[in-house]
């Protein structure tokens, strides 16, 4: 079989007869099929292509509009930034911080920020407190913990009471390389004659010397031995 040649057609746009190519052909050109449109970005008169939003006439366009509607001025220290997202005001993780802080509510008893939005108070005293008791331990309290060591409660919280003793004997804060040895290997016996002052090594080792071990768990040095009586005979 030879070629069809379909006959000539009127465009549904602007009326004019035209050859078309194939059957399914509609329109005389592009232009007809798919109007115009004008550029957002430079205002030019544009045949928008298919799978596109018909508003800009070049990608050049679209980044150019999109940076200009995107960029924005930070609400905590007013530097111009280019928003990732349509809710973002901040140019920073550091300024999104501080933002967050300023519009958390405060706290209905002391008045400082609460660590979530949904928060009424900002610690457990608070509401103790809002509530007509007091949940805090006084300055001064003790517990032992978990591990065996025993925590004392001061002003600036809860620290381990063989570190504060060291502190207060030396009257200046432990450093970060300092720590505290308990002598006869108990861990609650924070009496300052009980306790050393040692530096930190990559290598040291942890426990008692052997010159002061005796046994697992010893305290045979609280527990007074009479010595034997030797019976001399013939």
């Amino acid at each position: 079989m030879g070629n069809v040649t379909t006959k000539k057609r009127q465009c549904k746009a602007c009326l004019k007869e035209y050859q078309p190519y194939s059957n399914r052909q509609r329109y005389c050109s592009e232009t007809c099929k798919r109007g115009t449109s004008t550029c957002l970005q430079c205002n030019k008169t544009f045949v928008p292509k298919s799978n596109t939003t018909s508003q800009y006439c070049s990608s050049k366009c679209w980044y150019a509009w999109n940076k200009a509607q995107n960029d924005a001025e930070c609400s905590v220290c007013g530097k111009e930034f280019h928003k990732k997202a349509p809710d973002q005001v901040c140019c920073s993780w550091d300024c999104s911080a501080e933002y967050r802080t300023k519009q958390r509510p405060s706290c209905k008893v002391c008045g400082k920020p609460v660590k979530s939005m949904k928060n009424t108070y900002c610690s457990k005293s608070c509401v103790g407190k809002a509530r007509g008791f007091n949940t805090a331990f006084p300055v001064g309290s003790k517990r032992t913990n978990h591990d065996g060591y025993v925590s004392i409660k001061t002003e600036n919280g809860w620290v381990k009471e063989h570190r504060y003793v060291m502190q207060e004997h030396l009257g200046r804060p432990l450093e970060s390389q300092e720590s505290v040895h308990h002598i006869n290997g108990k861990k609650d016996d924070n009496r300052i004659e009980n306790l050393e002052l040692w530096k930190k090594k990559p290598a040291q080792p942890s426990g008692v010397r052997s010159v002061d071990y005796h046994c697992v768990g010893c305290i045979c040095a609280s527990i007074s031995v009479e010595e034997p009586v030797v019976i001399e005979t013939d």
